[in-house]
């Protein structure tokens, strides 16, 4: 009987072994930024929103991300602001039964040099606080 219980424990730590590997190796996935590229147009001199960045809770909220610029806009500026917005997106559970409900993001706004026209780059990691890093590089075509 001994052996037999022996055997069953080395079996279920054989079995919580691969589980924790494999949940490791998951984990190494996601740790590292996802990346997301974006292109936008729009005319020299203006300036114009490109995205609300934010990560929904179960609790139909959003924490307030950490955005950091890895690599500048050479041809424009970029600027970020705190704002209440809306859930209007339906396409995952979670975005259907917040759907309609106030909630906080951080928008995303280019604005062109006034002389500049032709394609302007900036890349930006933006910190979810709910577990994941987002890599965004935008491409805006500046006319």
């Amino acid at each position: 009987m001994t052996k037999v219980v022996s055997i069953v424990l080395a079996a279920a730590l054989a079995l919580l072994g691969v589980t924790a590997s494999t949940s490791a190796k998951e984990r190494k996935a996601v740790i590292g930024p996802r990346a997301v590229e974006v292109e936008r147009s729009l005319f020299s001199g203006s300036e114009s929103r490109l995205i609300e960045f934010g990560a929904l809770r179960p609790d139909c909220t959003i924490p307030i991300a950490d955005i950091r610029i890895v690599k500048p806009a050479a041809h424009g500026e970029v600027r970020f602001e705190e704002a209440k917005t809306v859930v209007t997106a339906q396409k995952y559970p979670l975005q259907k039964r917040c759907f309609g409900k106030p909630v906080d993001a951080v928008r995303t706004f280019y604005k062109a040099n006034k002389d500049y026209v032709g394609k302007d780059r900036f890349v930006v990691d933006i910190d979810t606080k709910i577990g994941a890093v987002w890599r965004y590089t935008f491409i805006v075509d500046v006319r």
